[in-house]
């Protein structure tokens, strides 16, 4: 994700500071963040990418920053983006502006894999994305792109649970 706190509710989405898709270096990392994530070889399944859609989408990518929120819109309109890849386009309803985008990935981890390897798993996706985080313009956003899933949280929270456990019977 990016755009979005890495602490955001369900509910409520927490906006990171900075985000400005309408310029034209962030629509470029935001379409390299797809290429990032396909050459990985973390993830076996990448959902569309929007960044992708999008720039085949127009004549000239990226759009110029003076029409890239007319453009923008017009092309989630036309697509029907939003409601066939639900949540990937993340917009404030408030005001209308998009604030994250979100990339689904299936990852190579298999379902039964432990917590340890899973845990080594979301360390290699950090890795993968604090090098794209560390090139990265700043209307990115101030969180950069981050990985999250439900496999994630457990294994961390079991490795620390277990480690915790295991240092407190050494004592």
């Amino acid at each position: 994700a990016v755009g979005v706190r890495s602490a955001e509710s369900e509910t409520e989405p927490v906006w990171a500071d900075g985000f400005d898709l309408s310029d034209p270096a962030a629509q470029v990392a935001l379409l390299e963040l797809c290429d990032v994530v396909a050459a990985s070889g973390l993830a076996i399944h990448e959902s569309e990418c929007v960044m992708r859609t999008f720039a085949r989408s127009q004549d000239t990518f990226p759009v110029p920053a003076s029409r890239f929120d007319a453009a923008f819109a017009e092309f989630l309109e036309e697509t029907n983006y939003r409601a066939v890849h639900k949540g990937q386009v993340l917009v404030d309803e408030a005001c209308g502006t998009v604030k994250g985008i979100k990339l689904r990935v299936m990852s190579t981890l298999e379902l039964n894999e432990g917590s340890r390897s899973t845990d080594e798993h979301r360390r290699d996706w950090e890795e993968a994305l604090r090098e794209w985080n560390s090139a990265a313009p700043a209307t990115v956003g101030s969180e950069g792109a981050y990985a999250s899933g439900d496999k994630f949280v457990w294994a961390a929270t079991e490795v620390l649970v277990v480690e915790s456990t295991v240092f407190s019977i050494w004592l």
